[in-house]
């Protein structure tokens, strides 16, 4: 029960491995149900072997009339139902997760109230032990949160993962070396200490190998399942086994202990002293110097680089999946790096892993925090007012035709807005549309008192011009927001909805028509820190400039197009239900658009410039390229 705790769901380590992975809940608790179920029978079979075999190691017991089961039985009853009503409100679709647990906790309350367990004292111990658990937990992962953001820093886990890929070694030896760690750390570690510490580490290799072509996606579910089996596993094993040793102070002898655990194992020693700790015959005060120590030598091999390498320092705010990193950074890293002989490389940072919040971002670019970012400008409302008429409603019907009209624009009219920093491409999403939890919307009679996410200053006018409220935040926080019911909706392009797991929580998506400007759209900025920049050798500048761009801008662009359908296949796959404005619903949201766009020209004109004319020189732009 002790490792097979760890498969079932509802399961901390599975939790704490999908936030540590950005990944789904729910995917993996479904993934670890037949796995666990077989490692249920197959721990059954392994005890039943062995009683067979040597009958004194499970005896039997007094035989109890079926009567006396039944009622026993029934006694767990209540706690089934809990658990079921919990698991089926979350897969049914009646209650996302945070709703979910507060439902399982009322009825654990209640069930508590009733049976006679929940009396004034039993409730203050409760409440007492709930703080307790939750400043534990909480406390492991602050602590796993600084070892995060070390390992970031030192970018240890993205070196080896580089070495491993460029070693040569097959993915199913590395795999298999990575198990091997598993089973021996369960030795000396408890499961949620191994998967806080280990996976920032081996989670960036297994991605970044090819497992007969498996996808990003499922490789991710994968290797979380198997991972928690060979925790399982390490729990058990000899020479110690975590949950063998915790069984241990139970017992008399540490070898029966162990001759449990494995049929042909016998315990050399299982000792304490006052000065150090043996286990298994191995001196673990000895053996934790040697592990800081060889530790501390591998990070620093790790961190270490050629004083002729210039090391890029590239900060954005999405998961590691996330478009601009999979299509766009990567890629670019590896050209500049080929281009440069090598002397160029990245050090890529994402879901604001060096610090801040993504309003923060293109200052820590002007200020030299991080050498490039990657951000939405204008969630610093009012800063970029000129570059964010491409925010207006009904601009632009593509990302690759209006992401070449940005940067041009840029160039021509609102450069001084990025003082500072050097631009290294300017883009546009695949168009914003509106995202549901509970709700269907296909009028402007039925958006009315919604709350909606709106990502930036405009968007939330064109809301607020709807009829709806609008609730401005950056993207990673909508998947909690919507999940606690702060907001309704949020207006999410589809190239945004598969790193944030958006449909898995929103269950209606209401779109304009195909092949007509989009509701709305937001601008992006690659920049880089002016002085790093100029630090730069001339060759070195060179390959930086021969990337960036308009060409750059447009290929960035093309590539945020090309997420739509496998977006909405994501959403469709979760029983989505996808609506179109009709041609009069259209007209009536552009109409309320006209008086955003007038109270733009308002605004722009007041601070010294001609907003007609901005206005008509990105329209104009966009019609250049096709949009």
């Amino acid at each position: 029960g002790g490792t097979l705790g760890i498969m079932i769901p509802p399961s901390v380590p599975l939790v704490i491995y999908a936030i540590l992975t950005q990944e789904s809940i729910g995917k993996l608790f479904v993934a670890a149900f037949l796995p666990g179920i077989i490692a249920m029978l197959g721990y059954m079979l392994v005890v039943r072997i062995i009683v067979a075999w040597n009958p004194a190691a499970g005896p039997a017991g007094p035989r109890f009339p079926w009567s006396d089961r039944l009622k026993s039985s029934l006694r767990v009853l209540p706690v089934l139902v809990v658990f079921l009503v919990v698991i089926v409100g979350i897969y049914g679709g009646w209650a996302n997760p945070t709703e979910a647990a507060a439902i399982g906790a009322a009825a654990c309350g209640a069930l508590a109230v009733v049976t006679g367990g929940m009396r004034s004292r039993g409730l203050i111990d409760s409440a007492l032990g709930t703080a307790q658990a939750t400043a534990m937990i909480y406390l492991v992962l602050l602590g796993a949160d600084m070892l995060n953001t070390t390992l970031a820093l030192s970018q240890m886990p993205v070196e080896l993962a580089s070495w491993v890929k460029g070693s040569g070694l097959s993915p199913l030896l590395v795999m298999f070396m990575i198990l091997v760690i598993y089973i021996f750390l369960g030795c000396v570690m408890d499961a949620l200490a191994m998967i806080l510490l280990t996976i920032p580490i081996f989670y960036p290799i297994v991605m970044g190998l090819d497992f007969s072509g498996l996808p990003q996606s499922d490789k991710s579910i994968w290797f979380g399942i198997l991972a928690l089996m060979v925790v399982e596993i390490g729990l058990v094993h000899p020479p110690v086994g975590m949950n063998v040793y915790i069984i241990n102070r139970f017992r008399t002898w540490c070898a029966s202990c162990c001759s449990c655990s494995f049929p042909s194992f016998r315990c050399t020693s299982c000792t304490r002293s006052s000065g150090s700790q043996s286990i298994g015959g191995v001196d673990m005060k000895n053996s934790k110097w040697a592990i800081a120590v060889a530790a501390g030598a591998f990070a620093l091999a790790a961190g270490k680089a050629s004083a002729q390498d210039v090391v890029l320092k590239i900060h954005h705010f999405l998961p590691p999946q996330a478009t601009i990193q999979q299509k766009f950074f990567l890629p670019w890293c590896d050209k500049i790096g080929k281009e440069s002989g090598g002397r160029l490389k990245c050090q890529i940072y994402p879901a604001m892993q060096l610090g801040g919040t993504p309003p923060q971002l293109f200052d820590q670019a002007r200020d030299g925090v991080a050498d490039i970012i990657w951000t939405v400008p204008t969630y610093q409302a009012g800063r970029f007012v000129k570059s964010e008429v491409f925010e207006l409603p009904f601009m632009a019907k593509s990302s690759e035709a209006g992401s070449p009209a940005l940067w041009d624009f840029i160039q021509k009219n609102s450069l001084d807005e990025f003082k500072g920093t050097k631009l290294i491409a300017a883009h546009l999403h695949d168009g914003a549309l509106l995202h549901f939890a509970n709700k269907r919307v296909t009028t402007l009679e039925e958006l009315k008192g919604q709350k909606v996410r709106g990502p930036t200053r405009v968007a939330s006018k064109f809301l607020t011009a709807l009829g709806a409220t609008p609730v401005q935040m950056p993207l990673p926080q909508v998947p909690e927001s919507m999940s606690k019911s702060v907001i309704d909706g949020a207006m999410v392009p589809w190239e945004g909805v598969p790193p944030i797991k958006l449909q898995e929580i929103a269950k209606y998506h209401l779109d304009n028509a195909p092949g007509m400007p989009k509701l709305s759209n937001t601008i992006f900025v690659i920049a880089m820190n002016q002085a790093k920049y100029d630090s730069l050798p001339p060759d070195l500048k060179k390959v930086i400039d021969a990337n960036s761009g308009l060409e750059t801008s447009k290929t960035i662009g093309k590539a945020f197009d090309e997420t739509t359908e496998p977006a909405k296949k994501l959403a469709r796959d979760n029983n989505g239900v996808f609506d179109v404005l009709s041609p009069a619903e259209y007209d009536k949201w552009q109409k309320a658009g006209d008086g955003v766009v007038k109270d733009w020209i308002g605004d722009i004109s007041a601070k010294g410039a001609n907003g007609s004319a901005l206005l008509d020189d990105a329209k104009a732009l966009i019609k250049k390229y096709g949009g």
